[in-house]
């Protein structure tokens, strides 16, 4: 079972980080109940504006990354229609070096952001919204599976293996930090890191997975 979140009120939240600092990967999948305007199916953040987000748009996705001094930058997806009720893979690989930021919609690339700026502290990570100033916003309107966070940045092949429906612990586990399998229970595998549903996002069909 995935999780269906409302869009005005419900996110889960971890009481720390599964990655702290760049490079890292994050990853899952989203089926929206509507056209998507700005929603943050996943996100990581700290105690003020610093955050790494990943934003469905009704033709793109976006890999966000804000500074502390609310400087933004975005990487975002080839174009394509994100209509309801359809799922779709959604990754953003973030690096301050190397390839930078690139956001991936169903295993395909988009244009890296070079030399996005200096590393970021991370505290927090949140599925179904963003914080701001610990302020939740940006809810998520949909469902939500198979979240994954890796402290890596993974290779294309790797990512397209996810957007295929291979099951995130298959894929680099040796680098997998943070996966919440989303099936009833909020059982955080890799760490036992605590997650709270807050205002009660509700079971709903899974996505199909292999593994």
């Amino acid at each position: 079972m995935a999780y269906l979140f409302n869009g005005t009120s419900q996110y889960m939240i971890g009481g720390s980080a599964p990655v702290t600092v760049e490079p890292f990967t994050m990853a899952c999948w989203y089926k929206p109940t509507a056209t998507p305007g700005s929603n943050v199916p996943l996100a990581i953040g700290g105690s003020t504006l610093g955050r790494c987000q990943l934003v469905l748009q009704s033709t793109t996705i976006q890999a966000s990354r804000i500074s502390d001094a609310n400087v933004q930058v975005a990487a975002v997806s080839v174009t394509a229609a994100n209509p309801a009720g359809v799922w779709v893979h959604t990754c953003g690989t973030y690096d301050t070096a190397g390839n930078g930021i690139i956001s991936w919609r169903n295993g395909v690339a988009g244009t890296p952001v070079t030399n996005p700026g200096t590393a970021l502290t991370l505290s927090r990570v949140t599925i179904g919204a963003r914080l701001q100033n610990l302020v939740p916003g940006a809810y998520a309107n949909g469902d939500i599976a198979e979240v994954g966070i890796w402290n890596v940045v993974l290779t294309a092949a790797e990512i397209a293996a996810l957007a295929k429906g291979i099951a995130p612990h298959r894929i680099r586990p040796q680098n997998l930090v943070f996966y919440p399998r989303l099936i009833r229970g909020l059982i955080e595998t890799r760490r036992g890191l605590a997650l709270t549903n807050t205002n009660g996002a509700t079971v709903s069909t899974h996505c199909r997975i292999i593994g």
